[in-house]
């Protein structure tokens, strides 16, 4: 290792020094580098006395002392990613200079390529934006348990339903299993967090319609005026869909009006209930209704 100023000559035909030394070194592969340094001759000789130290841990194999970690973590983001490009960083690590917000973008664009939907990508982007801003989280680094916890514990305070703050535990979870899976981390410090207990914090009680319940419904639905641009017969059609298959109730917004032309096979109004849908599920009572007409 050695440190040396690059030097020309003016239109006079002195010599001119640069004011920054620069490191030369080589890497773990033998390849000279070079690589700026600091005004002083004498910061720029640690930092190429590091750079020596991160070498040789590179071709030893052996993992990082902790003042190379930290070394790393507080290096500027321009230096980071030339040891990145030149493999005496992993990918990791060189994320690690990027901004909570920088990788976000990264995340969105990945879950928007999943097939997500706009509004699941938008809810989930805002759980952990919110979470970030609150946690004051810049860099992955940053990024703690205790103080997710801490931030989940204030809003359940501020009278936050157990089920919205475990909404906002999963999506930063999935935001940290990205991370992870992405190469851009190398531990995720939020794995062993576990949501809290919806059944002790029930704010909406449901139970399926009782089938008394569900022809007075009808009934009286199809009595009713043009509301919202559905005649009465045209919801009681949409009601009896939503009874008869257990379909969420944003489902028949979604298709496209050529879809009610699509011939399909009648599903069965008498599905098993399962630990995560058999609250949302109504359609027990069909068994007694009449078949729609239409169906085949």
């Amino acid at each position: 290792m050695f440190v040396f100023r690059n030097s020309w000559r003016d239109e006079n035909g002195e010599t001119v020094y640069s004011q920054k030394w620069t490191i030369g070194f080589a890497d773990h592969r033998g390849a000279p580098r070079r690589l700026p340094g600091f005004t002083s001759k004498r910061e720029s000789e640690s930092l190429g006395r590091t750079l020596e130290n991160l070498v040789a841990a590179r071709v030893s194999g052996q993992p990082l002392s902790v003042e190379l970690e930290r070394w790393i973590a507080g290096l500027p983001d321009a230096i980071r990613t030339k040891l990145g490009a030149w493999g005496l960083l992993d990918p990791a690590r060189v994320a690690a200079g990027k901004t909570i917000a920088e990788h976000m973008a990264d995340w969105k664009a990945f879950l928007t390529s999943r097939g997500n939907t706009g509004k699941h990508v938008e809810t989930s982007a805002s759980h952990v934006r919110r979470i970030a801003d609150s946690c004051k989280f810049t860099n992955w680094t940053d990024v703690s348990a205790a103080r997710v916890v801490d931030y989940l514990n204030k809003i359940r305070a501020r009278g936050t339903s157990a089920r919205t703050a475990n909404s906002h535990l999963q999506s930063i979870k999935s935001f940290a299993r990205w991370m992870c899976k992405d190469g851009r981390a190398a531990a995720n410090p939020l794995a062993h967090l576990q949501g809290q207990n919806v059944r002790t914090d029930r704010r909406r009680i449901r139970r399926p319609l009782a089938v008394d319940e569900i022809k007075w419904l009808l009934a009286t639905t199809e009595r009713q005026p043009e509301c919202q641009g559905l005649a009465g017969m045209e919801r009681v059609l949409l009601y009896r869909l939503g009874v008869e298959t257990g379909a969420r109730t944003s489902w028949p917004r979604s298709p496209a009006r050529a879809c009610a032309s699509t011939p399909i096979r009648r599903p069965s109004p008498w599905r098993p209930a399962t630990a995560s849908t058999g609250e949302r599920i109504r359609c027990r009572s069909a068994r007694t209704l009449p078949p729609m007409c239409g169906w085949p």
